[in-house]
Order: structure tokens, then C-alpha cells, then sequence
């Protein structure tokens, strides 16, 4: 029996990020009625590749409001605005799928755990799907991997059985409408082709009754960001720990 979402919503932090969803919406099991990508980096080029990668989907491509800027990198430090900002959603989409806290993007985190913090314990009944981008080894933090951390429990992961043209449309949504990410995507094709391999790409953590401190626990004790961006770990916690604090007074 297939699974049927009348309106469901992707969470991009930034154009392209949406593709690691693929799998999961070009699914067996899913169906839909209507799909919202929501993209948070405002940058007027990758706008447009995300304007034809959604058309090239059947998305429906949403930006942030016209007075509001975020620069990529940067997300944690407009935290309280993304956690404002998602509370609007958890009446409006029946399934929202955000991106895993991992370690691989500090904007990815962010991004998840504002969605948490803005769910607060309020119970509904939006069903949360998380995917994931990148990440590093937990051995060898500075070396770029994908798929799942171990740190998510085993019993919130499940598979999905991808249609047979998912990764055609992978690669044509990458090499037709992100044309300006081709040398990261180049980079990061050894993991690509690993998670392919182990079927990882076909894998997601079911986010339902997560809560913020659990999916903040999730972080990596070094991140690929403090290693490549310069953005420590503890940077990066304390501008989400003010946030939750004034948020649960």
C-alpha cells in the first residue's frame, strides 16, 4: 500500500540539496499531491538552477520573504528567524523533509535543528523525513563520506525502493540545471558512487518523534566544517543554545 501526501514540503538550505531527496519521492511506496521546495540561500544564479531543477521536477519553488537574506555559512547566526519561520509549516504540510544533522554542512544542521526547535512539543500530525547529504568519516573526520551516520538508531532508519529512473534523474537534474556545482559534485562522486553502492541513498531517518536535543546529539564530535570552514563545533552549539533558551522560557 502506497503512502499518499497531499502536500508534502523539501527544506533546501541551499539549490541542489533537494536532489538527495530524490529517491525518496521518485519512490514505490510515495505518492503526491502537491510538492513545496522551500529554498533558503537567496544567490541569484543558483535561484535560477533551482528554478529550472524544479520545473524540471514538478516542484514548486518557495524563497524566503524578499526582506530577508541568508548567506550561505552562515545560517546559525539567523537562527531564531528559520525557527519562527518553520512554525508557520506544521498545520500547512502533512510531510516535511529536512536535512540530517551530520556534521558535513553547517548550514545543513541549522537547518535541521531550527525545524526541531520550532516543532517545540506541540503534537501534530506532520509526518518528518530526513535525508541525508554528506558527512564525515567518524575515524577520519577530515575525509568526505555519505549515507547515515551510526549514531542514528537503527530502528528510525528505513529504505524505500527507488523507481527505476531516479538516478537518470539525478544526474540529468545536476548536469542540465546545476551546471555551476559541477566540480563539487565531481568531488564528491567516490562518495556518490559508495552510498549507491550500499544502497545508502535509499535510506532515511524517520524524524517523528525526534525532539531537538535528540537531533542535536547527532552532531559528529569534530564536523567536516570545523576542519574545512573554520566554524567550530562549539561556535556552532552556542548560537543554537541561546535560541532554545529563550525559546522554552
Amino acid at each position: 500500500m502506497k503512502n499518499f501526501y497531499k502536500k508534502a514540503l523539501i527544506i533546501s538550505p541551499h539549490s541542489d540539496d533537494e536532489i538527495f531527496t530524490f529517491p525518496f519521492i521518485y519512490s514505490k511506496e510515495n505518492q503526491f499531491g502537491s510538492i513545496d521546495l522551500l529554498l533558503i540561500e537567496k544567490d541569484s544564479k543558483r535561484y535560477q538552477e533551482a528554478l529550472k531543477s524544479a520545473k524540471m521536477n514538478a516542484l514548486n519553488l518557495k524563497v524566503l520573504p524578499n526582506n530577508v537574506n541568508f548567506k550561505g555559512l552562515f545560517f546559525h547566526k539567523n537562527f531564531n528567524y528559520l525557527v519562527k519561520y518553520f512554525k508557520t509549516f506544521w498545520k500547512k504540510y502533512d510531510l516535511i523533509l529536512a536535512p540530517l544533522i551530520e556534521g558535513g554542512h553547517q548550514d545543513h544542521d541549522s537547518t535541521c535543528a531550527a525545524l526541531f526547535l520550532s516543532k517545540g512539543k506541540k503534537e501534530c500530525d506532520t509526518r518528518v523525513v530526513l535525508y541525508s547529504t554528506y558527512r564525515g568519516f567518524e575515524s577520519f573526520p577530515w575525509i568526505y563520506t555519505c549515507g547515515i551516520s551510526s549514531k542514528y538508531n537503527p530502528v528510525n532508519i528505513f529504505g524505500v525502493t527507488p523507481k527505476k529512473r531516479v538516478y537518470y534523474l539525478f544526474f540529468k537534474t545536476i548536469f542540465l540545471c546545476y551546471r555551476s556545482q559541477i566540480k563539487t559534485w565531481i568531488f564528491l562522486f567516490p562518495a556518490l558512487l559508495k552510498s549507491y553502492l550500499r544502497m545508502d541513498f535509499n535510506k532515511f531517518v524517520i524524524g517523528d518523534n525526534l525532539t531537538f536535543k535528540d537531533i542535536v546529539s547527532k552532531s559528529p564530535r569534530v564536523p567536516l566544517y570545523q576542519i574545512y570552514r573554520g566554524l567550530t563545533k562549539k561556535q556552532w552549539e552556542k548560537s543554537l543554545i541561546s535560541i532554545e533558551n529563550k525559546s522554552t522560557k
